[in-house]
């Protein structure tokens, strides 16, 4: 979805302007951090959700909090590493 600088659009039936849709650094995150890290961003950004990305802003994963739960339900730690738990999720 494409909007010319400064106009808005709808997205999912609302008004957001362009920038809106590209700014996810928000909940973009490294694979090294910690899941207490991700429990963090996730309760931050309200979404249930974190994007998992490189050092050059690829998509590598996504990590939910039911993610993050069944991983503590299985027997990780909250200081285990983002990269580990997906590992174990693939």
């Amino acid at each position: 979805m494409r909007f010319p600088p400064g106009e808005r659009g709808r997205h999912r039936g609302k008004n957001v302007n362009r920038d809106s849709i590209r700014d996810l650094t928000y909940i973009c995150i490294e694979p090294q951090a910690p899941l207490r890290v991700a429990m963090e961003y996730i309760d931050r950004n309200s979404k249930g959700i974190v994007l998992v990305t490189d050092g050059e802003s690829r998509l590598i994963a996504t990590l939910t909090d039911g993610d993050i739960r069944r991983a503590i339900l299985s027997g990780c730690s909250l200081e285990d590493k983002i990269i580990e738990v997906l590992h174990r999720k693939a």
